[in-house]
């Protein structure tokens, strides 16, 4: 379930917003660090958002699940990430953190990865970067991804179809 936004505290949601360089100037007057529900959204933006800020790129897990020990917080895998993203945050924010990693980012293993595909809302810049990275995917997820496409496809079909009824009443008929 979905943390409700206005639930956190004003400081969180700037904090959130302006990422951690913005911690100093927020933690004035002793004010309390992040709490859990807060912590757990800053661990998720930081894992996509940044990639940007680090000087390794922040690569994903490979395939095979290898990691290597450092420092830096826990990595998180594609899989485990999204199950985050997902329960963390309200839908909107969840459609733009999962077009921002294939389009800005090219995490390809969100859509080459069945277990995650199956978790993503179908969008445009999602069915863009499944057709662009088939060739990554091995045969069962190809397999699975033609439902997924046939899925994608009804779903435009009936966005655009009530669009064409409100637009020319008539096609309500002609529909029927």
């Amino acid at each position: 379930m979905a943390i409700a936004l206005p639930d956190l505290l004003a400081r969180e949601r700037w904090r959130l917003l302006l990422g951690q360089a913005s911690e100093a100037a927020l933690s004035t007057g002793g004010a309390a660090a992040l709490g859990a529900d807060a912590q757990a959204m800053d661990q998720a933006l930081e894992w996509l958002y940044g990639r940007e800020n680090s000087a390794d790129g922040r690569e994903v897990l490979s395939n095979d699940g290898s990691r290597e020990g450092d420092l830096s917080p826990s990595a998180l895998s594609v899989p485990e990430w999204i199950n985050q993203v997902h329960r963390l945050f309200p839908k909107e924010t969840i459609e733009r953190i999962e077009r921002d990693a294939i389009e800005r980012y090219q995490i390809n293993e969100l859509v080459t990865s069945k277990e995650v595909l199956s978790r993503v809302k179908p969008s445009q810049a999602l069915l863009e970067a499944v057709l662009r990275t088939k060739h990554l995917m091995n045969p069962e997820v190809l397999q699975w991804r033609g439902r997924w496409l046939q899925k994608w496809c009804v779903s435009s079909w009936k966005r655009l179809r009530c669009s064409c009824v409100r637009l020319f009443p008539a096609c309500a008929i002609a529909a029927s």
